[in-house]
């Protein structure tokens, strides 16, 4: 169909843009760069839910919102046991308000929120633990029970494994 080959074309697109970014090559100047890192972020972390590589994309993004989380979301990675930290991130994802343009990445606001969310909802009991339940339900996640290493940075963490329903996502 017309929406696949439109897919698999940005899908290429991106890659290479994400391969000579990589290997500090220059792309074509009809666009600043920042413009660039905003649909290398937006297309990896929301439509391959790469997070890994898509939030260096999105904090170096001309979307100042986008730009902001994931910076505050970069800088929290290697401080999973702040609970407190955890869930800062996570209500930072859950109250973006981003520009209409990527305004139809709402769920995957939500669905990042849940992801921190989670990470904090070890520490946080009784009503604090109750609203961040209710958040991740209202995100539509789910919870496995077990438990994943995921290689990240410059060591390997245990992660809750979390299962988001997909939503078909329109191209760019």
């Amino acid at each position: 169909s017309r929406t696949l080959r439109n897919k698999a074309k940005l899908h290429d697109t991106m890659i290479v843009m994400a391969k000579t970014l990589a290997s500090g090559g220059v792309l074509p100047a009809d666009e600043d760069i920042t413009e660039q890192h905003l649909k290398l972020g937006v297309y990896m972390s929301f439509e391959l839910e790469d997070w890994k590589q898509g939030l260096v994309h999105l904090a170096a993004s001309s979307s100042e919102a986008l730009s902001q989380i994931a910076q505050f979301d970069l800088a929290n990675q290697d401080n999973l046991e702040d609970a407190a930290a955890a869930e800062m991130v996570g209500n930072g994802w859950w109250d973006l308000k981003p520009s209409s343009r990527l305004s139809k990445y709402q769920d995957k606001f939500k669905s990042r929120a849940a992801y921190w969310y989670a990470i904090a909802l070890d520490e946080r009991t009784g009503t604090d633990g109750e609203q961040l339940t209710g958040r991740i339900n209202e995100a539509g996640v789910v919870l496995d029970e077990d438990v994943a290493y995921i290689w990240y940075g410059e060591g390997i963490r245990l992660e809750p494994v979390i299962n988001v329903n997909r939503v078909d996502l329109d191209v760019l």
